[in-house]
Parts: structure tokens; sequence; C-alpha cells
């Protein structure tokens, strides 16, 4: 909030897009504020009617997708992302790295959390081999939080937990502090 009222007074647009819609956005989920969220979302993001491809859209959308996780909505957040691949692809956006391993991360968390029983696993692993082939360590610590997942899916609890334990560990090398909190959480919803 402070970064985006000093944006506000600077008349900083560009900075206030970003506090509000890109990855400064996931602060109002981290503080439980979902609702503040998406409405910073909503502020954030111009008409687009040319549906112009830019990295800007990119992260707004991403947030979007984090807002309905966040809120449980599962159903509009695998709405939202068939409706946001095309865009991405003509885009050309997944040629970076970055947005595909970050993409591919929500892209699983959104089918894990539709996921009913192990039938649906393959789809996951699919998206964890994804994130291992980008052969970076952040990516790699997402993949085995997705492959724990599988592992839970498959009835699997101690292979969950080795897998979850990895993530932990790869989290941590990459100072990725909130991501090992997480791990944590499920690790312990695990035993």
């Amino acid at each position: 909030p402070g970064l985006l009222r000093e944006a506000s007074e600077r008349g900083d647009v560009f900075a206030m897009r970003a506090f509000r819609g890109w990855r400064g956005n996931m602060a109002w989920l981290i503080v439980g504020r979902p609702t503040a969220a998406r409405s910073h979302l909503q502020a954030a993001m111009p008409p687009n009617p040319d549906g112009h491809v830019t990295v800007q859209r990119y992260y707004e959308l991403i947030s979007g997708l984090q807002i309905d996780l966040y809120e449980g909505e599962i159903a509009a957040a695998a709405a939202r992302l068939a409706e946001a691949m095309p865009i991405f692809i003509r885009g050309k956006l997944l040629r970076l790295q970055t947005m595909r391993i970050e993409l591919g991360w929500v892209r699983g968390r959104i089918l894990l959390a539709t996921a009913t029983d192990a039938s649906h696993a393959p789809a996951i692993a699919a998206v964890a081999r994804a994130l291992r082939k980008e052969k970076v360590p952040w990516g790699t610590a997402f993949a085995l939080a997705l492959e724990a997942s599988v592992q839970r899916l498959r009835g699997d609890t101690a292979g969950a937990v080795r897998a979850i334990d990895l993530a932990i560990e790869a989290f941590g090398a990459c100072d990725m502090a909130l991501m090992v909190t997480v791990a944590r959480w499920c690790r312990a919803a695990l035993t």
C-alpha cells in the first residue's frame, strides 16, 4: 500500500498498474484480503478491445488466476486459464522461461484443485515433468511440490512426504521462504 501510494503521488501510472495488477497484487492475498486484490486488479487492467498481448496483461491474467484459486473459485480459474492460453500462445509470451514456469505452476495448482481421485494424477504429473525440463532450481521446486500432490492423489503418503521434503529443501535453496512455509504446512497435513 505504501508503494502504491507513492506511485500515485508521483503520477506513475506504470508503477500503479504494476502494484495493483502484477506480482504486487499477491500482497493483498498474503494478508488475507482477496476482495482488495480483485478490486486493485480491476482498477489496474485497462480495456483491451484489440486483444493486444503484453507482459503487463500476462501478469494481470496470472493475478486473476491467483485470486480465483485463493477464493476457491476453481471453475472460474479453469475458465480464465482456458481463455488466456490462446492469448499467451499468440503473444509468444511462453517463449520466456519465467513465464512458462510461473504459468505451469499455476496450471498445476488449478489441475490439482479440480482433482478428485488418482485419475487426475497424470495431467498434474505432466505439468511437473514440463517444469523439471526447464532445468532451473525454482522450476524444479515447483515440480517437486506438484509431484508430492500426485503421490497423495495416488494414495502414496510416504512418497508424498518424501517429495514434499525435497520441495521444502529446493524452495529453501532458492530463498523462497513463503513457499517453504506453504510446503511445510502441506507436509504437516500429510502427516
